[in-house]
Order: structure tokens, then sequence, then C-alpha cells
């Protein structure tokens, strides 16, 4: 939903595996993140999860949907058959993004469909404002 994607996604292929957009409902782990509080005041979030297509899983939406009805519960636990290497290129890519970031000149905004646009656009206005 921002233009961080087209920061995160150069990092993603170089792993071989893909990006996929994730719908906007409400139902959907990007609204029920711990970070919705940074879009919710503007400001572009990166939200990476495990995707579908695990290799070797016989049914990795079935896996993630088990996972999805524990999310942000009291059985919200590790498990130690969890395949963990997927997390680790999460990491990884995080980490490149925010060098990235850090080292660079340009700051991400949200696409001009995005509700939380306004919101950042609105906060960078007064941020100029009270800069004069």
């Amino acid at each position: 939903m921002s233009d961080l994607d087209d920061v995160v996604k150069p990092f993603v292929l170089g792993q071989h595996r893909t990006l996929e957009a994730e719908s906007r409902s409400e139902k959907d782990s990007f609204f029920r993140s711990d970070h919705l509080s940074f879009a919710r005041a503007g400001a572009p979030v990166l939200f990476m999860r495990g995707g579908t297509r695990t290799r070797g899983a016989a049914d990795p939406s079935a896996l993630w949907n088990a996972y999805g009805k524990r999310y942000h519960t009291p059985a919200d636990e590790f498990d130690p058959h969890w395949d963990l290497r997927g997390i680790v290129q999460d990491i990884e890519v995080s980490c490149a993004v925010g060098w990235k970031l850090a080292n660079g000149h340009e700051w991400p905004n949200w696409h001009a469909d995005s509700a939380f646009r306004a919101i950042r656009d609105g906060s960078r206005a007064a941020a100029v404002v009270g800069m004069r």
C-alpha cells in the first residue's frame, strides 16, 4: 500500500521469492498487526509475513489459517516444529530495506488510493509549516 513495495521488491526477488498483495480487508493480518498504530499515524510501514506457497508443505494456507486463529490470543506461542528459514529471509530483507532508507534521501509515502495517504500528507504539511 506504499512506496515501500518498490524498495522491498528487489531484495525479495534476489532471494528467489515473490511478493503478493494482501487484500485490504479488516480481517487480514495487516489490520491485526502490531504496527497498525504507525500506519494510523501516517507512517508507511513494512509489513511482511510468510506466504502460502511454502515448499514442502502439503497445504501451507491451512497452516497459516490455523495459526491465524491463534494470532494475538493466549494460544499464540512458539512451536519448536516451525521452519524459521523464511523468517530469516524476511529479517535479511527488513535489514536491507532499513539500510537503504537510512542511507537514502527519499522517504516512502502511501499510494494515492490508500486511506493512510491523507494522514501522511497532512503530517508532512504540518511539519513544513512548523519549520518556518
